[in-house]
């Protein structure tokens, strides 16, 4: 059965905490449709070196608050 869910996406990429899991769920999709097995703490750890060793990723995540 599909399940659609709406959700407030201005609202996950404003949230720190939401914005991780999302991203992290992306990685291991992506991964996955590669056909690379890729673990939940391996994705959490990519998703940190990104944002570690780009910090303006930040800012180009977020929408204009107006």
């Amino acid at each position: 059965m599909n399940k659609n869910h709406w959700f407030n996406l201005k609202k996950v990429l404003y949230d720190p905490i939401l914005r991780r899991k999302l991203m992290v769920r992306v990685i291991k999709a992506t991964q996955n449709r590669e056909g690379i097995p890729t673990t939940t703490e391996q994705a959490e750890i990519a998703y940190d070196k990104v944002v570690e060793s780009h910090p303006t990723n930040q800012s180009i995540l977020l929408y204009d608050r107006k």
